[in-house]
């Protein structure tokens, strides 16, 4: 039912046993949701006017996807999704009244929690161990990440794009991570230990404060995208990893020299 910007009312309940999905996405006048069936696996409420959930979600033994993006009533609705043991994906993304992380199911996934209002990160974050993705995109109370993230040994993607209180990023304690995302933090100093994340494939530093970049980025051998545009007091690139392919210096200003002994590196530079 996705997009029905008309629709106001929808059956009570749905009686629909077979019913895998429900997905009212952008209803943006649809007031109440219907009881929902136990053996539903994914439910979207994305950009709707639903003031709470219904009783019956707190049962949805089988959910394994929710999506509440831009859901302006959420703060009523967080003990509910700690009873939801099977959910594998979470997005409450744009949901200002969140100042908290739920306590979830440990085998979340992926949690999307861009643009609330979260000020820290519980230290239970560590019992996530299956935790791939955490989106924490412009989430401009958020002060630090808890040492208790480098217990998530399967954490592939950290994104904390806009956070500008950050002060303190425990990088050095990511094994696996794939992509961080650190751009527009109002970082001074790029910090030494992100030269120690060898599974990185993709950093972003973009929109921040340091005027050169460390020497042992050298060692992300696997590192392919370089994000730097946008750094005003940049004045300094050293030799790039091996496998770096894309270079994106955009608008660098202060920028002076690049060492790069990679012929195929291919990006914007000034």
């Amino acid at each position: 039912m996705r997009y029905c910007t008309s629709l106001e009312t929808f059956p009570s309940v749905i009686n629909l046993r077979s019913l895998k999905t429900l997905n009212f996405s952008d209803c943006s006048n649809l007031m109440k949701c219907p009881e929902i069936a136990k053996n539903i696996v994914y439910v979207n409420l994305k950009g709707t006017a639903i003031e709470e959930l219904p009783k019956s979600t707190g049962h949805l033994s089988d959910l394994i996807t929710l999506d509440l993006k831009d859901y302006k009533r959420i703060s009523n609705l967080l003990e509910s999704i700690c009873l939801l043991k099977s959910l594998v994906t979470i997005n409450l993304s744009g949901c200002s009244d969140i100042t908290r992380i739920p306590n979830v199911s440990g085998k979340v996934r992926f949690l999307y929690l861009s643009e609330t209002t979260i000020e820290e990160i519980p230290s239970s974050i560590g019992s996530l161990s299956r935790l791939s993705c955490l989106d924490l995109t412009n989430c401009k109370r958020l002060k630090n990440l808890p040492c208790d993230v480098s217990k998530l040994a399967s954490f592939e993607k950290l994104i904390l794009s806009g956070c500008t209180r950050i002060t303190r990023i425990p990088v050095d304690r990511f094994e696996v991570l794939r992509k961080l995302y650190l751009n527009d933090c109002s970082i001074l100093n790029e910090p030494n230990a992100i030269g120690f994340l060898f599974s990185l494939e993709a950093l972003d530093l973009s929109g921040n404060l340091f005027s050169e970049i460390p020497q042992n980025i050298l060692q992300l051998e696997n590192l392919e995208y370089l994000g730097l545009r946008d750094c005003l007091q940049l004045r300094l690139i050293p030799a790039v990893p091996p496998r770096l392919t894309k270079l994106d210096a955009e608008n660098c200003i202060s920028l002076r020299s690049v060492t790069s002994k990679s012929t195929g590196v291919e990006g914007n530079i000034f």
